[in-house]
Formats: structure tokens, sequence, C-alpha cells
């Protein structure tokens, strides 16, 4: 089997890729490397590098780890362009799994293969977008912090839902290590995927 891999270039995402290529599949990676606009002020805070040095620390042993040892890795400014449809349309990949990535147009969606999914920090019949974990934190719906598998269709976040699985808020300890549980459960979820098929 063949999958292709959307996400960007993050120690979490890294942490993804090698959990499934444990699996013994061939797997391609698409890094996008602009999925946000450019704002006039500053947008980075504090606990990007905090959730960063945390996860390098749990999953490498603070070394770093090259996707590129274990997967075929192709970076595009933005996974909607010519280029990348172009070149996914070489690599003629049996299944898509999206982590973490912009908006993907229809003009994409359409050229990707039939089975194409999400994972969704969140639950998506509840919170869509970016940061959802944040928004469910934010209005104190604790009860609603999921990571959800769904089919990738032409809205935003709205494809069946294939799996989800609750966040156990017993693990988190703190804000950064959120992102790190969230991860392990895109890893748990992927893969049960990848042994259905």
């Amino acid at each position: 089997m063949k999958l292709l891999i959307l996400t960007t270039q993050t120690v979490h995402h890294t942490k993804f890729i090698k959990s499934l290529r444990s699996m013994k599949i061939d797997i391609t990676v698409f890094y996008e490397t602009q999925t946000r606009s450019k704002h006039k002020y500053k947008t980075d805070h504090k606990i990007n590098a905090l959730q960063e040095n945390y996860e390098k620390k749990i999953w490498f042993n603070n070394k770093d780890f090259a996707v590129e040892n274990i997967a075929k890795v192709f970076s595009f400014k933005n996974l909607n362009s010519s280029y990348s449809i172009k070149q996914m349309n070489k690599e003629k990949p049996n299944l898509v799994l999206v982590f973490g990535t912009g908006i993907l147009s229809k003009k994409f969606i359409h050229n990707a293969p039939e089975h194409i999914y999400n994972l969704h920090g969140g639950d998506p019949e509840l919170y869509r977008g970016l940061d959802t974990h944040l928004w469910a934190i934010f209005h104190k719906d604790f009860n609603n912090l999921y990571t959800t598998l769904h089919k990738v269709d032409e809205t935003l976040d709205n494809g069946n839902i294939v799996s989800k699985e609750r966040i156990p808020l017993e693990k988190v300890s703190n804000l950064y290590a959120l992102r790190s549980i969230n991860t392990e459960i895109c890893c748990d979820l992927a893969q049960g995927l990848l042994e259905k098929f």
C-alpha cells in the first residue's frame, strides 16, 4: 500500500510519520511550508517553543530525527499548487492522511484518491477550523476535548467521522502537553485505519 501524508515539518508531525512507518508501508510525505497568512503582528508565542522542546525530549531523546530516512519527502509552499497535485498523481497513493495543513482546495480533493482522511484536533460536529482544542478550553467545554479522524470532503471538517477518541484530561499536566497527547491519539486512530485497509 502507498500512503501519502500531508502535513507540516514539526516535531509532533515527525512523531506521527515515524509511528506509521513502523507498519512497514510505503510512505510519501508532502510538507506544506506556508499554512497561515502573514500578519503585521507577532502570532508566535512562548508555548510553541515549550511544546517543541517537550516533544523532542519525550519522543526523540532531544535528538533530531530525519523523516527523509524513512519516507520520500517533497515540500510545497501550498499543497493546492499545480506542482503538488501533479506530484500526487505521479505518486499514485492508495490513501491520503491529512494532519495539520491549510485548507485543501476542491481541485486538490478532486485529484486525490477516493480515500482521503483528516486528523482533526477536536470534535468537528462542535468545533471546526484551527485551534479547536483551545476553543473547547476557552468555553470550559472539557467534556468535548476529542481527536477525530474523518473523511475529507469539500466542506471544512465536514466529512463522515470514521473514529474519534476523547482526550484523557488526567494526562494533561499543562497546556503544552495537550498537543503531544493529541498526536499520540492521532497515531492510534491512523494506525487503526491502516489496519482496516
